[in-house]
């Protein structure tokens, strides 16, 4: 890559493979240093077409999120009545999950939520809210100074 050109995003096969390793962190004891299996999700993201430095640098955030929402309890979120209508059942599962992890915060969780009205189709499944999570994570991920190289 050249010097100063935005990294490739995030996924929704890279943020899936990202949620299936914070599963593996315990919720009571986060990972002090790295957590087992560091490696091996660093090379999952990388073959998902991430470079290793920016691989490392979503596995870290994800980590970061991990250890912030171990401190308090998990998120839940109810669905408005007219939000049921954009959001299956199985995407709110998803998006439960994705809370539960602390991949998305609750604004995050709205936005991704907003979003679904503008789909082709409704409700949406767990494949529109990994989508749609990818982009609402990228654009987190950016704010926070990731995902540039210098």
């Amino acid at each position: 890559m050249n010097a100063g050109t935005d990294s490739p995003g995030i996924t929704p096969q890279a943020l899936s493979a990202l949620m299936k390793e914070m599963q593996t962190w315990s919720r009571n004891s986060p990972p002090n240093g790295l957590p087992p299996g560091w490696r091996n999700l660093i090379s999952r993201l990388t073959s998902e077409g991430m470079n290793s430095t920016t691989a490392e640098a979503w596995g870290s955030y994800a980590l970061t999120r991990f250890r912030q929402i171990s401190e308090r309890p998990p998120a839940f979120r109810l669905l408005h009545p007219l939000e049921s209508d954009f959001v299956g059942p199985s995407a709110h599962g998803q998006l439960l999950q994705l809370l539960s992890l602390g991949l998305l915060d609750p604004e995050e969780c709205d936005k991704t939520i907003d979003a679904t009205a503008f789909l082709p189709r409704l409700p949406a499944d767990e494949n529109d809210i990994l989508n749609l999570a990818a982009r609402t994570l990228e654009q987190s991920f950016r704010a926070h100074g990731f995902g540039k190289t210098h």
